[in-house]
């Protein structure tokens, strides 16, 4: 009696895995329409542990990082400037 309520259990989970798997795989066809509108993101996909990833593009990527390295240099010319007014 108890392999039948194993079985039963095991028969319950595939079906409900595959329903997993059609959900998610909706939701990732949304997902893509969705993002399609917004072209600085490449188009998501599924990691082998199930997480969606939806990343920037490496172009942005870069652009974002020398804004950064140009905004930290003008940053640290400031402070040696008022480092230097003090003396």
């Amino acid at each position: 009696m108890d392999s039948n309520k194993k079985d039963s259990l095991h028969k319950t989970n595939n079906i409900s895995a595959d329903k997993n798997v059609d959900v998610q795989a909706q939701l990732l066809k949304e997902l893509k329409e969705f993002v399609s509108k917004y072209p600085d993101y490449d188009t998501p996909f599924v990691r082998s542990d199930g997480d969606i990833i939806i990343t920037l593009k490496k172009s942005v990527k870069k652009k974002r990082k020398t804004t950064q390295s140009l905004a930290e240099a003008v940053k640290f010319m400031m402070n040696e400037t008022q480092a230097f007014r003090r003396k």
